[in-house]
């Protein structure tokens, strides 16, 4: 029987981590995995040795999957270490030593990057050269959207040649017209990969969530609204 070493094996939980490429196709994702359908939405070790039964693995290297939250990721995957009978098992959190260096930091977290990301967009927004107004857009969005919805974004956009299309109001304030005040940006413990926009419009409170993706940095893979409305569905539609 052939003994190997896996130096690249995928662990992962959809229950456990949050995906965008799952939520949503990829194509980047798609170009390089191609037609990812059909992957299981769990995968863990028990299913890679029932995989790899015609193999003596003596150890593999876990990477992590590009989760919303890798260093939450690192963590799950150090804890679901398991030594099946018969089988030695050496399960490699490559970014332990990012887990350790965060935890380690009173008040930190990975997505503090993504919520400064939202607040950036936010201040451009409302600045001179607002990042999302055609044709300034096809420049500068790429800076915040995840390459999928960036793509329906600019879709819209040149496909309405700048009027109106999709979306007919303020995607960051789901209103056409707004008097905003007290708002506040808040990563969300409970919900993995998500910052939300609190505020009062008008005097009525209102909550947006951001639905962040990390790839090189993070980007916005959807943003959601109170009414189960979101950005992703709306120029999907």
């Amino acid at each position: 029987m052939l003994r190997i070493f896996d130096a690249h094996v995928h662990l992962f939980d959809c229950k456990a981590n949050t995906y965008a490429f799952f939520e949503h196709e990829d194509r980047s994702f798609k170009a390089i995995a191609g037609d990812y359908s059909a992957l299981p939405r769990r995968y863990l070790t028990d299913d890679y040795l029932n995989d790899s039964a015609s193999c003596e693995v003596e150890g593999i290297v876990w990477y992590e999957f590009l989760s919303a939250n890798p260093v939450r990721e690192a963590r799950w995957a150090q804890d679901r270490q398991i030594v099946p009978p018969l089988r030695v098992i050496v399960l490699v959190a490559i970014l332990a030593l990012v887990a350790g260096f965060a935890s380690a930091q009173p008040g930190s977290s990975n997505l503090d990057i993504g919520k400064e990301l939202v607040a950036q967009l936010y201040k451009e927004h409302s600045g001179k050269s607002d990042p999302l107004q055609y044709p300034a857009s096809k420049k500068r969005v790429p800076s915040y959207f995840y390459k999928p919805l960036l793509d329906l974004y600019l879709k819209d956009q040149e496909n309405s040649k700048g009027e109106v299309g999709k979306i007919d109001f303020d995607p960051l304030y789901d209103s056409q017209d707004f008097e905003i005040s007290g708002f506040n940006l808040v990563v969300l413990p409970k919900k993995k990969g998500y910052v939300a926009a609190r505020f009062k419009n008008m005097g009525v409170d209102q909550e947006i969530i951001f639905a962040l993706q990390r790839t090189m940095g993070w980007r916005i893979a959807d943003i959601r609204y109170k009414d189960g409305r979101s950005l992703w569905k709306i120029l999907k539609g």
